[in-house]
């Protein structure tokens, strides 16, 4: 798992917030804890809790919930993606692969003895 600390804004300063990868989850996830809250049943306490619940698989959606919070870093999206790619997920590696069509790139979960012959032969699997 991996876990990035943000420096909250001037007006939260009681927050902290943190985003990262979650490998067991395979989730990206967001945390806004506001230790200001002496209330911790109040929604206040625990403003912002993403990836936990709900499967996040897009690093936006945790940089713009926790945005209102704290700083964001320039590189925090590629650190993001980095921290997924370096961590992986639950899903052996034999049943990842990343195809390019028309300049997107996708990732695949298709098991390598699927997968037809000649797409297997030209990923040289």
């Amino acid at each position: 798992m991996s876990r990035h600390n943000l420096t909250p804004l001037p007006h939260r300063i009681d927050h902290k917030v943190s985003v990262g990868w979650d490998r067991p989850l395979t989730s990206y996830f967001a945390v806004v804890l506001n230790h200001g809250e002496t209330d911790e049943t109040s929604p206040d306490a625990l403003p912002v809790w993403l990836g936990a619940m709900e499967r996040v698989t897009d690093p936006d959606e945790v940089i713009e919930a926790v945005r209102p919070y704290a700083h964001i870093p320039d590189t925090l999206r590629i650190d993001l993606e980095a921290d997924r790619d370096r961590e992986g997920s639950r899903v052996p590696a034999r049943y990842l692969f990343r195809v390019t069509i028309d300049g997107t790139t996708t990732r695949a979960l298709v098991p390598v003895h699927e997968m037809r012959p000649n797409l297997r032969a030209s990923l040289a699997l």
